[in-house]
């Protein structure tokens, strides 16, 4: 038990209703030790948080999935296996791999199609560190009810039902049928039955049950969409991974009144959603950039090369400078394909921080690069805005989508969505 929490906390589930599942001594171990990396790498620092993720038992949603093999965290989909908890020879393996806190495991779609590992994935489990920070990020209490639009292996569910306790409720939706029968199985397996799953499109949310506390996509969205802000009570809010370029910053969005205004509160990345937004990207060539043989490599400007060089042991998820500058790149320029890369359908530019180098391909590879480094610059000059500098309002395009957001800022872009037009708003320096 967490420090701080009476076993009599109504945020816990009764004896009863604990989990059933899960790989014993072994499973207790590896998970403690998760929670342990989680809270000693500051990734997450709730206790409540803690506390949940070290009584869930993962492997009981993902017994079966793929993932490439230790140490690797990026390659082909030649890298990639398929892994067993259950295993007799690598179950121990596996379920290392279950409890890597960075670590996001594919459990739905083809792991080896073409491009690069998991182009072709529809659904997997997202690794512990970002299921810790979501958790963190939608201030949960007991009591409360959520709606999770994603739901997956089923283990982000099971974990917000430990968060709201056994007067709060959850319902999750998925627009995969098949997947969402496999998971109410193992949640009703793993102690979470009250859970309610529903096969439907997540874009239109779940009326019946409305209204929530909160509404959680776990999926990476084009837009938010109107039913979630219609079924979100007053004072709640929306956690939604929106796109941006090839990746989804996790934004806060809230309804006041008749303004709807949104924050950036953190990085991800998710599998695309499916349904009514698939298909809808304001950037035609958003994803990772599949392998090339033929890039043409320079070395970055050495101050800029030094500013983006990856943080220390997450090479492959790289500095925070990065992802302020690729959050630009992707106002700036619609070509924008995944982080600091721009794509057309026969030229490319891409930034390699962790080389410092540029590379380009194509016969328009060269004015991509020059493109790549000219908002570099831009960024530069508006003081290297990071993150949370921005703030965003959303108006409805059906309805002419209004006026822009009015006030000072150092500079505005527009994106029109599905539904709504994103105004963002850079507010930082005069």
């Amino acid at each position: 038990m967490m420090p701080g929490h009476d076993q009599h906390d109504d945020r816990r589930l009764r004896s009863d209703d604990r989990p059933r599942w899960g790989l014993g001594e072994r499973s207790a171990r590896v998970r403690a030790a998760m929670v342990e990396a989680l809270s000693g790498s500051g990734a997450v620092r709730d206790p409540a948080v803690l506390d949940a993720m070290g009584r869930v038992p993962r492997e009981a949603f993902v017994p079966r999935f793929w993932s490439l093999p230790p140490p690797m965290q990026a390659g082909t989909p030649a890298d990639v296996r398929e892994w067993s908890v259950q295993d007799a020879d690598e179950g121990a393996a596996a379920l290392d791999l279950v409890y890597d806190i960075d670590r996001a495991l594919s459990i739905r779609g083809d792991p080896r199609a073409s491009g690069p590992a998991g182009a072709g994935v529809t659904s997997t489990a997202s690794a512990p560190r970002i299921v810790g920070s979501m958790l963190e990020l939608l201030e949960l209490s007991p009591g409360m009810s959520v709606l999770e639009i994603g739901t997956g292996s089923g283990y982000n569910a099971a974990l917000l039902r430990e968060m709201v306790g056994r007067h709060g409720s959850v319902a999750s939706v998925d627009i995969d049928a098949g997947l969402v029968t496999e998971t109410a199985v193992r949640l009703e397996a793993a102690g979470y039955g009250d859970v309610q799953v529903v096969a439907v499109d997540g874009y239109f949310g779940l009326s019946e049950r409305a209204l929530f506390d909160r509404v959680v996509a776990t999926v990476g969205c084009v837009d938010v969409a109107p039913a979630w802000l219609e079924q979100v009570s007053p004072g709640g809010f929306c956690l939604v991974p929106l796109q941006h370029g090839g990746w989804h910053p996790l934004n806060r969005i809230e309804r006041s009144g008749g303004r709807i205004s949104g924050l950036v509160v953190g990085r991800a990345g998710f599998v695309a959603i499916q349904g009514h937004q698939a298909g809808r990207s304001p950037w035609p060539h958003a994803g990772p950039l599949g392998p090339r043989l033929e890039v043409e490599w320079a070395a970055l400007p050495a101050g800029l090369a030094a500013e983006l060089q990856p943080e220390a042991g997450r090479e492959t998820v790289g500095g925070r400078p990065m992802w302020d500058l690729a959050y630009l790149l992707a106002l700036e320029d619609r070509r924008t394909a995944f982080m600091l890369s721009l794509a057309d359908h026969a030229s490319s530019a891409a930034v390699d921080p962790g080389q410092g180098r540029i590379g380009l391909v194509g016969p328009d590879g060269p004015a991509m690069r020059d493109r790549l480094l000219e908002v570099a610059q831009r960024w530069v000059a508006l003081g290297r805005p990071s993150l949370d500098d921005y703030t965003s309002s959303f108006t409805s395009l059906a309805h002419g989508a209004g006026r822009e957001a009015a006030g000072p800022a150092v500079a505005r872009w527009t994106v029109d969505r599905v539904d709504f037009r994103q105004t963002v708003s850079l507010n930082i320096g005069d």
